[in-house]
This record gives structure tokens, sequence and C-alpha cells, in this order.
């Protein structure tokens, strides 16, 4: 019997410490705070879940309560009908990106190309490894919200 709480407590380690381990992501664009909350209605009334593809550009802050990350924000509705929000930074060389149709966002001093169509933004063209920075959105059907 004296081997089962050995057996736990060495069970007890192994999770806590894979549990720890297998959310860490370490992004080569910085973190800053990422704050902006959109009215699709008032706001961008064409900006709606069933236009797939549409995505909004932005760089400059609408209000002062919005963060819009380290090179701006670049909102995209994915073809799952979902809103998806990433850093305007190229991971590559921290220059800004812009989407260059309604699938790819291109970085023009590195030439790295981001498959933007099912909303991961992995890269599609060029010597990257690493995605654009998401941040997290939620709609309740009015507010889109992102944050990181």
């Amino acid at each position: 019997m004296p081997r089962m709480p050995a057996c736990i407590l060495c069970l007890t380690v192994v999770l806590a410490f894979s549990a720890c381990t297998g959310n860490s992501f370490h992004s080569s664009v910085p973190t800053v705070p990422v704050y902006m909350d959109i009215n699709i209605l008032t706001e961008d009334p064409h900006f709606v879940t069933s236009n797939t593809g549409a995505y909004k550009e932005y760089t400059q802050k609408r209000y002062e309560t919005d963060f819009i990350g380290y090179r701006g924000l670049l909102v995209y509705v994915g073809m799952d009908a979902r809103y998806h929000a990433f850093d305007l930074a190229c991971p590559h060389c921290l220059n800004r990106v812009g989407m260059q149709d309604m699938m790819y966002a291109v970085c023009p001093s590195c030439g790295e190309q981001y498959e933007m169509t099912y909303g991961y933004a992995t890269p599609a063209r060029g010597i990257s490894r690493e995605a654009l920075r998401r941040y997290s959105t939620s709609f309740d059907g009015t507010i889109l919200r992102i944050r990181n």
C-alpha cells in the first residue's frame, strides 16, 4: 500500500507541470494592450458575419479608450462566419502588413504572405514560421469585443 501514495504524488507532479507548459507561446510581436469595442450595427453595418472575407484595418485609435496592439488591428470575417482579430505587425520583420485581397495579408517590407481564409493567419509564402498575433474576440450580436 505505500506505493499508491507515491504513484499519486508522481502523477500529480507530472500533470501539474504539463498543464503549465501546454499553452505557452512566445510571439515575436511585443505584447501590448488590446482593447476595442465595435458596435457593428451603428459603426460598421456592412461588416456582418455573413459577409465572409470582409475585413477592416485599424491603424489609429477611434476613441481614447481604444488600444490597438503593436502595429494596429486587422479584423477579419473568416469562412466560419466568425470575427477574428490580429495584430497588423509582421512576425518576421515587425513592419505593418496589409490585406492584398480578401484572402491574404502581405508584408510590403519582407514579402511574407499570411493566409486569412479560415481565420488563422498562417504563413502561406515566405520564410516565417509564425502566424500573425491573434487576439480574442467575442460578439453578442451588436458589440464586437477585441481583447488580449
